[in-house]
């Protein structure tokens, strides 16, 4: 069974929502096509995970950035009170769209590094994105649309994570939209889990 539910995760994703949007630094940083939010993303997202009703009742332990002999494990792991990790969480920034977006090959960096880390092997792995378009107009790809048939940086996502480890993923999305610093149409930002 899986440390963290996809209620626990619905529950997370919502709040994890609810502190971006409320987040003037976040806007700032979208609206300069920054990435340099994930440590933020990966303070906020502990600290809705230690009020979570799983975490709390068994007592779980969140380690950040957590070093085993050396080697990084995850950016977070929930642990049991053995410190036998329990679940794995990657975060990804990722910008889509003109020069300098993010790429699938960095993502599948972070899928090969959950799949293959030997502190987790029984663990539950996730991997959160965070995804938004880039300021430049009419990106070729976007994240997701409503045409099953269209190319998606999230199918191939998905594809990737069966790829590398057989899993068939249904993630669980969010999603809402900023406004541009330029006064022009708004920002969607994505926020996906991707479990296996």
């Amino acid at each position: 069974m899986p440390t963290l539910t996809n209620k626990d995760i619905a529950w997370t994703l919502k709040e994890l929502k609810e502190k971006i949007k409320n987040s003037r630094g976040f806007k700032i940083c979208i609206n300069q096509n920054s990435r340099n939010f994930e440590n933020w993303i990966q303070v906020e997202l502990c600290g809705i995970l230690s009020t979570a009703d799983v975490i709390a009742r068994n007592r779980y332990k969140i380690k950040v950035e957590r070093t085993i002999n050396g080697r990084r494990a995850s950016d977070i792991v929930i642990c049991d009170n053995d410190e036998k990790i329990l679940c794995a969480i990657e975060i990804k920034p990722f910008p889509y769209g003109g020069e300098g977006g993010s790429s699938p090959s960095e993502v599948n960096k972070d899928i090969v590094k959950l799949k293959d880390s030997p502190y987790a092997i029984n663990a539950q792995k996730i991997l959160l994105c965070i995804a938004y378009q880039r300021l430049e107009k009419n990106p070729e790809k976007k994240w997701k649309t409503d045409n099953i048939n269209d190319s998606t940086y999230e199918k191939d996502i998905k594809e990737s994570i069966k790829k590398h480890t057989g899993a068939v993923v249904v993630p669980q999305l969010d999603s809402f939209s900023i406004n541009r610093s330029d006064g022009n149409a708004s920002i969607p930002v994505f926020l996906e889990f991707f479990c296996f």
